[in-house]
Formats: C-alpha cells, structure tokens, sequence
C-alpha cells in the first residue's frame, strides 16, 4: 500500500492544502522498522521523541554515528521528519508505515 503525503507539512494529499505530493513507504530494512517501531512507542509512552542517543541504545549501537544514518534514511524515505535545530523533534509522518 502506498500512502501519498505532502511533501511539505506532512498530511495525507487529501488533507492538506499544500498539493505537493510524494509517494511514501520505501521497503524497510528490519533495523530500520525496528528504529521506526521504537521512536513510535517512545512518542506513545512518554508523549515526546527519543534522543538519537535513546534510540541508539535502544538498537544496541555502540555509537552515534549508525543510528545517525538509521535516521537520515527514515528522512529520506518520508517516515519521519525532524525540526531544524531543536532536540527530540522527531515527528513520525508515515505512521501507516510502522510494520508492527
């Protein structure tokens, strides 16, 4: 199933006013649905995201640096978005996506 969001503010097309539409819901690998299961659970428990620190030791990393690039490709791939510059900013826009 492909779910088309706006590129721009993150809503379902048929929501938004912004028309600037993208195709979502590139295959995952199992590291980054897991990544993308935990940041949903953890915006669920606590009612904000994880650090990426949290997340990396909720993957088991060892550094920062993997769990950096976990995130740049969920960013690519329209799962999530961040806000420039602030900490826990982590917004899940393709909900639909989380697997489990």
């Amino acid at each position: 199933m492909i779910v088309r969001l706006c590129g721009y503010c993150g809503q379902k097309t048929e929501d938004c006013e912004c028309r600037w539409t993208t195709d979502v819901l590139e295959p995952l690998t199992f590291q980054e649905s897991e990544c993308l299961h935990f940041i949903n659970v953890y915006i669920e428990e606590h009612g904000f995201s994880p650090s990426v620190r949290d997340i990396s030791r909720a993957m088991k990393h060892s550094g920062l640096n993997w769990t950096r690039v976990l995130l740049e490709t969920l960013v690519r791939f329209r799962y999530i978005k961040f806000e420039a510059g602030k900490s826990r900013t982590i917004r899940v826009i393709g909900e639909e996506a989380c697997i489990k």
